[in-house]
């Protein structure tokens, strides 16, 4: 009778694409301000609120279904046009660790 190798950890991928068709000048200048998420979510999200805690910045959002997310701010780039977020709270059982960028 054959063994079964040992288990391997299987670490998911998640990848979604969003083409918006406008110029990326004016895309940026709309997602670069982290609070107005609430201003473009089409009433995903109903409440956004930014605070600084120990240096680090955090992005508090309420949805519009009552559910609640923490996302802390690791760098926001002009020059780049790029931003990062950890998702801090709460995270999806598989994922000991999430960040986010806007490509």
């Amino acid at each position: 009778m054959a063994q079964m190798g040992e288990a391997q950890k299987v670490v998911p991928e998640y990848l979604h694409e969003t083409l918006i068709k406008s110029d990326p000048p004016k895309i940026w200048q709309t997602i670069r301000d982290l609070p107005k998420v609430k201003d473009y979510s089409n009433g995903t999200v109903s409440e956004v609120i930014i605070r600084t805690t120990g240096g680090t910045q955090y992005r508090d959002i309420t949805f519009s279904d009552g559910r609640k997310r923490t996302d802390e701010i690791e760098q926001v780039h002009d020059v780049y046009k790029f931003f990062v977020f950890q998702i801090s709270t709460p995270l999806p059982l598989a994922f000991p660790k999430l960040s986010l960028l806007p490509w």
